[in-house]
């Protein structure tokens, strides 16, 4: 989430959505736990938590409905993105 952050012009950023595919333990509360740390960034952050697990795809496709931004770019959790993608 940081690194997107970071990488992506102020102006640019309109939200991240983030879709938890039924993880164990969820992800919010492990956010939520570190949210003093990320300061503005919780502000810019959306999550979309799955009560059953329906993959990569299904979970993007998600995470597309929970959006509202005109431009949409995908991120799996391995990638950083450069600066100024």
């Amino acid at each position: 989430i940081r690194s997107i952050y970071e990488a992506t012009p102020s102006h640019v950023l309109h939200e991240i959505v983030v879709v938890d595919d039924a993880s164990m333990p969820p992800l919010r509360p492990i956010f939520d736990k570190k949210n003093h740390t990320y300061g503005d960034i919780a502000n810019k952050v959306k999550f979309v938590r799955l009560d059953d697990a329906v993959g990569l795809i299904g979970a993007k496709h998600q995470g597309a409905l929970a959006s509202s931004g005109d431009i949409l770019v995908f991120f799996d959790c391995h990638v950083k993105p450069a600066e100024n993608y």
